[in-house]
């Protein structure tokens, strides 16, 4: 029996918003006996096969990460764990994606000491006296995701509008460029990576061990550049999760993919202030959570698309 014979296909039915669904199950016993057609012993021990290998043997190194923390004018606003690159983005992309860096013009100055773990950055705008009370929220990231944005605030904000439109074609194009310039992945694996469509052609590119870092990277290059992020497409390599959609809404991008998964806190936020947000850009598919009317030919993910299918998670750069 081929392995397309062994598999049930069911069609879901039409949603609200008249998105079709559908599900492709495999009978998994089904196909090792096709792979193994010895014993269903044999296919049990072929599945145990495990190579064992040291670090040295993989030729490849491991991800870097350390405590990197944040000042802004002489006041320390947080503490991140992150990769050691580009951490003059880093630190101006976390203080812009948190509303405490507005003024270009009042801009003065970044520095960075690698060996303390130190960010300097210094602004002519008044700095906000509770910053060191306010309360900070754990995110769901990894690299000790930090944020000061609170639900209500993210649902209180103003909408994202523009008049940019995509095709899915080029999603998967830029998915694709990602992937490819993803260094740090390639060379170690466990990085995260994020990329800035600008003009229709993947410009900036960062990595790091935190999704959330990544995004703050590329919108620190953004805005030290002064790059206007209102036309422009964020792509990512990891989940979308709602911090990293108000990161996106504060910065004007209107339109975000990812090779993995958006929790479904992060489609609420997105669908509420004018965000598309479009997922699994990978296998001959993309999911588009919200606002499809931007990706040329897109209907909206239903219910049961959003939350099935092949589950992703922080699965690092795009293969």
């Amino acid at each position: 029996m081929s392995r397309l014979l062994a598999a049930r296909r069911t069609i879901g039915a039409r949603s609200a918003h008249g998105a079709l669904s559908s599900r492709l199950s495999y009978d998994e016993s089904m196909i090792e006996e096709q792979k193994y057609p010895d014993t269903a012993q044999t296919a049990a021990d072929r599945r145990r096969s495990v190579r064992v290998m040291t670090l040295a043997e993989t030729g490849r190194q491991m991800p870097t990460e350390t405590p990197i923390t944040i000042m802004l004018n002489e006041e320390e606003v947080a503490t991140v764990q992150a990769t050691p690159k580009k951490l003059d983005d880093l630190a101006v992309g976390f203080l812009v994606g948190e509303g405490l860096l507005t003024d270009r013009s009042a801009f003065k100055s970044v520095d960075v000491d690698t060996l303390r773990g130190m960010v300097y950055v210094a602004t002519a705008e008044p700095v906000a006296e509770d910053l060191a009370t306010r309360t900070r929220y754990l995110t769901s990231g990894c690299g000790k995701g930090v944020t000061f944005a609170s639900l209500r605030h993210a649902r209180g904000m103003q909408q994202v509008t523009t008049d940019l439109r995509v095709s899915a074609g080029e999603l998967y194009r830029w998915m694709a460029e990602l992937a490819e310039k993803s260094v740090d992945y390639k060379d170690r694996g466990g990085y995260h990576s994020c990329g800035l469509v600008v003009a229709g052609q993947l410009r900036v590119v960062r990595e790091d061990i935190g999704r959330h870092n990544a995004v703050d990277k590329v919108f620190g290059h953004a805005w030290l550049a002064g790059i206007d992020l209102s036309k422009t497409v964020l792509m990512a390599s990891g989940r979308i999760s709602y911090e990293m959609v108000v990161k996106v809404a504060k910065s004007r991008v209107p339109i975000v993919g990812s090779r993995s998964a958006a929790t479904d806190l992060a489609a609420e936020i997105a669908e509420r202030l004018g965000i598309s947000l479009a997922g699994y850009i990978r296998g001959g598919k993309v999911v588009l959570y919200t606002h499809p009317e931007r990706v040329e030919g897109g209907v909206a993910a239903d219910e049961d698309a959003r939350g099935g299918g092949d589950r992703g998670g922080d699965e690092g750069a795009p293969q």
